[in-house]
């Protein structure tokens, strides 16, 4: 996606002049296109870059949901009305009146002065942010992950949704619960995670055919590499009862590869792949 909102800004195919083992090489050691952004304001500048190098941050996991980029564009275009704004507020200035009105002041009584902060009790436990959760899982912390998980997702997080269903369906903090692992996967799928999408889909792959096969695109059209490589495998191979179509296979596997999923450097290997991006 990150690389989605570079060639909408920037209007060109990135990578052009590079061959595919370039492009390997290139992403594999964390390197990107650059953003050399022309004269504009620099707030807005500024963060439409940040908005594009965490989206294409080369540990998935750490990329942004799309209701954190939701919030991010829109801080933006209220930058934008703000800074489009000034100059027609300037103009629009008038000689202040002779004399000024007097104001009453009603004064409405506060029964709430009493709830701040302050009041609550020091032994709180602080909520620890959801990427500290999720090192911790890598750490193989698994109680100080579920619990941040848990706690994320009873406050709306849809990241957090798919890693609490992530540990319920492989019973990571207890028990399996397959039910309410693919609930919770569901859910944080429909907010746009990809890893939750992907999840879903294989989830639900005996069950209902036809929408296992809309969460894998939907995966695979926001950037999962695992879900692109498996529609390459799809197409490629005719799989699923779908029609054989080399060129939209070898565009999936060819994204897939640039996310560095092994199976799909792999079979790269096997086509002629500039040929089809000629």
């Amino acid at each position: 996606f990150g690389m989605l909102l570079w060639e909408l800004a920037f209007e060109r195919f990135p990578y052009k002049d590079m061959e595919m083992p370039e492009i390997t090489e290139h992403v594999l050691t964390k390197k990107r296109e650059s953003l050399d952004f022309p004269d504009g304001p620099q707030e807005i500048t500024s963060g439409f870059s940040n908005i594009i190098v965490a989206s294409w941050n080369h540990d998935p996991h750490l990329r942004p949901v799309i209701k954190d980029l939701f919030n991010d564009f829109t801080m933006l275009i209220d930058l934008h009305g703000k800074n489009s704004s000034e100059i027609e507020l300037v103009t629009n200035i008038t000689d202040p009146p002779s004399s000024i009105p007097d104001i009453k002041v009603t004064v409405i009584e506060d029964h709430n002065e009493d709830l701040y902060l302050t009041s609550l009790p020091q032994s709180l436990k602080p909520i620890i942010p959801l990427e500290e959760g999720i090192n911790a899982h890598r750490s193989s912390e698994r109680k100080k992950a579920w619990e941040c998980f848990e706690i994320h997702a009873e406050l709306g997080d849809p990241k957090a949704k798919y890693w609490m269903g992530y540990y319920l369906w492989e019973g990571h903090n207890g028990p399996k619960d397959p039910e309410k692992a693919k609930k919770l996967f569901k859910e944080a799928a429909d907010a746009g995670v990809p890893d939750a999408q992907l999840r879903y889909a294989f989830a639900i792959s005996k069950e209902n055919f036809q929408d296992f096969i809309k969460y894998l695109i939907k995966a695979a059209d926001n950037g999962n590499a695992t879900a692109q490589y498996n529609m390459a495998d799809m197409y490629l191979k005719g799989r699923l009862g779908v029609e054989k179509d080399e060129k939209k296979g070898l565009q999936y596997l060819r994204l897939a590869a640039l996310k560095n999923q092994p199976k799909a450097i792999e079979a790269l290997k096997h086509y002629d792949v500039n040929a089809i991006y000629v």
